[in-house]
């Protein structure tokens, strides 16, 4: 028996609106990152995050699901996990920050025939920068979104409460 969750998914949300604005996916990317973090306190790595394993409920909270569900995902959501390299609390973020990219430019960052041509641009190849797709993203949050998809695990936020510090300062002033 699961909760009945009265929502859409994330995806969903983001095919309606096709690019959020980015104070509602800043919001969004924090609640997910509380849950992240509640969960790797706890010593749970999710190795799911997307889009579509996040549910949007009517009044703008976020839940995230699926957890402990797949150990490996088909769709490869971070380079380490794409080589099949021991995954942390970081590919997690680097999940996170896929995530905001697509909610702020209205596409994944990397896109392919199969699973394994996405898994192989994950790893070898660099996004296309979210300003060069929507110019309304400021550059601070951009900086964000880099640096938790950086390829190597030890560029990225080392921690969700790292990636929520850096969220709120940028909130706080959206000009740095």
């Amino acid at each position: 028996v699961m909760e009945y969750v009265d929502g859409i998914t994330l995806t969903d949300y983001i095919e309606q609106q096709g690019v959020l604005k980015w104070r509602d996916a800043v919001h969004f990317t924090v609640q997910i990152l509380k849950a992240l973090q509640h969960a790797h306190d706890r010593g749970i790595v999710h190795r799911d995050i997307k889009s579509s394993n996040v549910m949007l409920l009517s009044d703008g909270t976020i839940k995230v699901m699926d957890f402990g569900i797949a150990r490996f995902n088909r769709e490869n959501n971070s380079p380490e996990q794409a080589r099949g390299d021991i995954t942390d609390e970081r590919s997690d973020i680097y999940s996170v920050g896929v995530a905001l990219y697509e909610m702020l430019t209205g596409r994944k960052p990397f896109d392919g025939d199969t699973p394994v041509s996405i898994a192989l641009m994950h790893m070898q190849s660099t996004p296309k920068k979210p300003t060069e797709i929507n110019s309304t993203i400021p550059e601070g949050l951009e900086q964000i979104v880099l640096r938790a998809m950086q390829k190597d695990p030890a560029q990225r936020y080392q921690t969700a409460g790292e990636m929520i510090k850096d969220l709120e300062e940028f909130k706080a002033n959206p000009s740095i």
